[in-house]
């Protein structure tokens, strides 16, 4: 055999190999660019953007000034300056209401993006004669001027109010259920096209599952406002359901809470609290105007002179006050991130029905060292290693005087 007839097998070996490289780096590239497309198209859209050249104009409702209400606004905003629609804004720390912070933002944030409407701040003080009239004055905005472009619904009263209506996009904050509000259908789905609402279905439930794990009692206390509204604050569905679960009994006694101020629903709350203690080995205390943390450890005193263990759903302001155990409160930064990206996905064009509303609260563990020595209760080995936080004293609201160990 001739060498040239040597180096023809060689030599269409190598071309059918660089064929067959040829054909595997094109289809590789196929496969690339159709997984960037997908990736692209997977991934929600959050770059800051006009509308139509002009500003987005921002407005706002709430019930009425609550502690948690400037906290989620404050986060949102820093949400929103950290995916570029505002320029880093200096917020008023000391301000505990949000229209203080809203005339802020509509004064001094600086936005090619948005505008918080001056006139855009609605609180309707914890009204009900109030809430009527304002939610119709909403109404009217949204639907004859038409001059707002999103809403920002802060809170329960807020967020059913803004349900519909309208058809302005809007999103709900800080709302303690919105599902057994019937603010929104579902987690999985608002069912309202322009509606979107944080929720955690869970939270609750796990909350009382936990407490119950700790503590192990048959008869469970809870003050609430006699009201859908109020049982919902007060998570009596998820407590009834915890309870059918665990086994235990769950004991309601009630509070007005609206359409009363915060000093006469102290006082309900107070007497209520009294008439609880000495017929439950438990105590659950939830979203109430009269159990404020301002007003503890005064109003839960009935509960700590008959040594009950006490679950707050506010978390650390109430366990520093008295409660003997809470959920921390550390994700308020990620939650206002949440509210933000949500934001950023509707002006860019997503339905608000369209995105993911389930965000689960973190389950962290914060408890009072001074609370358990008071009551008598032994914390189960191991537990203050787990918990995120543990406070010392119980913190006194000024010349308030703390109760003594040996009373």
């Amino acid at each position: 055999m001739s060498e040239q007839e040597q180096q023809q097998p060689v030599g269409r070996r190598r071309r059918v190999l660089v064929r067959l490289l040829a054909c595997g780096a094109a289809l590789l590239g196929v496969c690339l660019l159709f997984l960037i497309h997908s990736f692209g198209m997977d991934q929600p859209k959050l770059t800051p953007t006009t509308n139509a050249g002009q500003r987005w104009r921002i407005g706002y409702l709430e019930g009425g000034p609550y502690v948690d209400y400037p906290r989620h606004l404050r986060a949102m905003v820093d949400g929103l300056v950290e995916l570029g629609w505002l320029e880093p804004v200096e917020l008023p720390e000391s301000e505990e209401r949000t229209r203080g912070i809203w005339q802020h933002l509509a004064q001094h944030a600086r936005s090619e993006y948005l505008d918080f409407v001056d006139d855009a701040h609605w609180s309707a003080e914890w009204d009900d004669d109030r809430r009527a009239e304002i939610r119709s004055e909403v109404l009217r905005r949204l639907n004859e001027q038409g001059d707002i472009d999103f809403m920002i619904a802060m809170g329960t009263s807020a967020g059913q109010d803004l349900r519909d209506g309208h058809d302005t996009p809007t999103m709900v904050v800080s709302a303690s259920d919105p599902i057994q509000a019937g603010i929104v259908d579902r987690a999985e789905d608002s069912g309202i096209d322009h509606l979107h609402a944080k929720c955690d279905p869970d939270r609750y439930m796990r909350q009382a599952h936990a407490f119950h794990n700790i503590v192990q009692f048959r008869r469970l206390g809870v003050i609430t406002e006699d009201t859908p509204t109020g049982r919902v604050y007060a998570n009596i569905p998820d407590l009834e359901a915890a309870g059918r679960e665990c086994g235990f009994e769950l004991v309601i006694a009630f509070a007005k809470d609206s359409d009363v101020t915060a000093e006469e629903a102290n006082r309900l709350a107070k007497d209520a609290i009294a008439q609880l203690a000495p017929k439950v080995d438990a105590f659950w205390l939830t979203d109430h105007l009269g159990t404020q943390p301002r007003f503890l450890p005064d109003v839960i005193e009935p509960l700590l002179a008959h040594n009950l263990p006490i679950w707050s759903t506010q978390g650390p302001r109430q366990v520093r006050r008295g409660a003997l155990f809470g959920m921390t409160e550390r994700n308020v930064r990620e939650v206002g991130f949440f509210h933000a990206r949500v934001m950023a996905r509707i002006l860019n064009g997503e339905s608000p029905r369209s995105i993911r509303q389930v965000f689960e609260d973190p389950k962290t563990l914060v408890v009072n060292r001074e609370v358990a020595q008071r009551i008598g209760f032994d914390l189960p080995p191991g537990l203050l290693l787990v918990a995120d936080e543990v406070y010392d004293t119980i913190e006194a609201n000024g010349a308030l005087p703390l109760p003594q160990e040996d009373e």
